[in-house]
């Protein structure tokens, strides 16, 4: 794929700010909501960018971005932060597992990408996309020190959330080690890796997709209670946060 070929490049608008370096990105649109609050609650100034929501923390020195669900639209929107200068981006958002061992409420560092959507596939890279190394250590440590248990996982990332088949989700855990299943996430590494950027992902585990039925968790106590200590914790990572 030739660059010169393609047809609409991202670009800052004339009327976009510039932002931030540093920034957390948000999937679903209860935990974007309450990060933009909290932001603007502390002095946080809102923009709008590109149909989704931007809070700059007060300082200047990170922001907030999403909700932006499924591959096409967060990958959308992260090519626009980038253009208006993010150049290290935290992905948070919920997944699935598919082994016992990440039960609802597990808190999930993202490692290998893999991808069963249809957006990466147009970000070509000499190798497998991945996540930044030293970011996702520091999100590791962050975990740690914050007194939450986050475990590294591969994740499989699929535009069809009505179309995973068991069959499937077993070869991917038997031949790719894949742990946990999500709907952004390999295409955002397949970005972030092709215009140069570090983007680490975290998740929380909402349902489980290991048994013989399905087992959601997103209205259980297991899963709110991990999903406000990492929201917590996140939005506490950066240094102006502190």
């Amino acid at each position: 794929m030739d660059e010169e070929d393609i047809v609409i490049s991202p670009r800052r608008g004339k009327h976009e700010p510039a932002i931030p370096a540093c920034g957390l990105f948000f999937a679903t649109l209860a935990d974007a909501s309450a990060a933009h609050q909290r932001l603007l609650a502390a002095g946080g100034e809102e923009y709008s960018c590109l149909k989704f929501q931007l809070t700059v923390a007060k300082g200047g020195d990170f922001f907030v971005a999403g909700p932006a669900l499924g591959a096409p639209a967060a990958a959308l929107c992260l090519e626009k932060m980038i253009v208006l200068g993010a150049r290290r981006i935290i992905f948070y958002g919920w997944c699935g597992s598919i082994v016992p061992d990440l039960p609802i409420g597990s808190i999930v560092v993202g490692d290998e990408a893999v991808s069963g959507e249809g957006t990466s596939q147009y970000y070509p890279l000499p190798e497998p996309a991945k996540p930044s190394p030293k970011l996702q250590l520091e999100v590791l440590r962050h975990c740690a020190g914050c007194g939450l248990a986050a475990e590294l996982a591969a994740v499989w990332s699929t535009d069809a959330l009505y179309r995973e088949d068991r069959r499937q989700l077993k070869r991917l855990r038997q031949e790719q080690g894949v742990r946990a299943v999500d709907m952004e996430y390999s295409a955002l590494c397949a970005v972030a890796a092709f215009r140069k950027i570090e983007l680490a992902g975290v998740f929380v585990v909402s349902d489980e997709l290991f048994t013989a039925a399905w087992h959601p968790g997103f209205s259980g106590k297991e899963f709110r209670d991990a999903n406000l200590s990492l929201l917590n914790a996140m939005l506490r990572f950066f240094p102006s946060a502190q």
